[in-house]
């Protein structure tokens, strides 16, 4: 959808952010009843990417991992996690460099893979291939869509483009602001 279509309004209410008149169900659940469970289900990737530009690749992973996975998982499986999202997203040349130095993909593909680290069950993207060349956005969508295939997680990807969807959605939501 365009701009003004409601594209944030719709992320924020299966967030559970904003909530919408009705419900907002994900496997049986009500995300609105059972919130404080569900927000660690749930990994959200804004449009910005909200990177500390003075951390390395590495420590930006394991900040994530340590204040959004559950204190139950020992060092190894959150060590084991991060190491995973590094070479699944090419970054692990780049885990000690630090994000200021990286590329405009680069810190994408960083943003993207410390909410996958999370393993959540619901991924929400916005426009994660926004500002990408064509390599770039083919890359990281290739990467959503093998995230999704391996784990069975729901992904939302918002977009103005249909080239970003086209290839890689099962379904598809088309909204619009203007009077019909």
């Amino acid at each position: 959808g365009g701009s003004g279509a409601g594209k944030t309004t719709f992320i924020n209410a299966v967030m559970g952010y904003e909530k919408a008149e009705g419900k907002i169900v994900y496997n049986d659940t009500d995300i609105y009843e059972e919130y404080e469970r569900m927000k660690y289900e749930i990994g959200f990737v804004p449009q910005q990417d909200l990177l500390r530009m003075s951390d390395t690749v590495y420590d930006t992973l394991a900040n994530a991992a340590e204040m959004k996975l559950p204190k139950s998982i020992s060092e190894e499986k959150r060590e084991e996690k991060i190491l995973s999202v590094l070479n699944r997203f090419g970054l692990s040349r780049e885990k000690d460099s630090l994000v200021s130095k990286l590329s405009g993909g680069q810190k994408r593909r960083v943003a993207i893979a410390g909410v996958m680290a999370l393993s959540p069950k619901v991924l929400i993207l916005d426009e994660p291939a926004a500002g990408l060349d064509p390599k770039g956005r083919d890359e990281i969508l290739a990467r959503i869509r093998e995230y999704h295939q391996q784990t069975g997680s729901t992904v939302l990807l918002v977009s103005h483009s249909m080239e970003d969807i086209a290839e890689n959605a099962d379904s598809i939501i088309v909204m619009n602001n203007s009077k019909c």
